[in-house]
């Protein structure tokens, strides 16, 4: 495949060559009176000077065949168009982790600080959040805190985690996609969430609100966790 991508990308250098030449050639012969800006070629005449449709045949058929061969080097990877793709994820032992009321988004940390991963799902619908403590290690179930979902004010949208009070617990931030506040969850390490007394933070003043995504992080390196929506 390499060597044939080698060969064409020759023909397509030899090919503008010479239709650079003869396009040289031809404009010469339609224009006498132009001045010529370089030296007429020494092959260049009216029994040989190509026709332009020709040339344009050439060019096009010499791209063509270089798109082809890039698309076909790029299907698999390799140049063996038979191979067999491995796929990337593998379905998980156990049964489907079930959320009702309409779930949208969901971020992964340990919210109950055993070191293991948990979820914790926003439900649109019912304008819900749920937390779901991870088994870890092989065991890919997760359970419920013990308690219903939290339920907010608004449809909760994207959401991230970050210790947001110092506390070293794990806390949720979310917005709304029809208000420019940013809601506040403190977690209590155990898994559980409350709402901030603060919260929700407004971050601009306007009528028409669109909010898409968030981001956390110290932005201004103050050791403090700031909130970009």
């Amino acid at each position: 495949m390499k060597n044939s991508s080698l060969r064409a990308l020759n023909s397509w250098s030899a090919v503008a060559s010479v239709a650079r030449n003869r396009f040289e050639c031809v404009e010469q012969k339609a224009n006498p009176k132009r001045r010529r800006r370089f030296a007429l070629p020494a092959h260049c005449s009216t029994k040989r000077a190509l026709n332009h449709s020709v040339v344009t045949r050439a060019v096009s058929t010499v791209l063509a065949t270089l798109l082809s061969v890039f698309f076909l080097s790029c299907n698999t990877g390799d140049a063996s168009l038979g191979a067999t793709q491995s796929p990337l994820f593998t379905q998980a032992f156990g049964p489907a982790i079930t959320v009702t009321g309409g779930p949208s988004n969901v971020v992964v940390g340990d919210m109950n600080k055993d070191g293991k991963p948990d979820l914790v799902v926003t439900s649109g619908q019912a304008r819900t959040i749920t937390v779901l403590l991870g088994a870890g290690g092989s065991d890919v179930r997760f359970r419920g805190t013990g308690g219903s979902a939290l339920t907010v004010s608004d449809s909760p949208g994207e959401m991230v985690l970050g210790d947001v009070n110092g506390d070293t617990n794990l806390d949720v931030a979310f917005v709304t996609h029809d208000s420019y506040g940013v809601t506040i969850l403190l977690g209590d390490g155990k898994g559980g969430l409350g709402l901030a007394a603060n919260s929700p933070i407004v971050m601009k003043k306007g009528q028409h609100p669109h909010t898409h995504g968030l981001a956390i992080g110290d932005l201004n390196g103050d050791g403090k966790l700031d909130l970009s929506p």
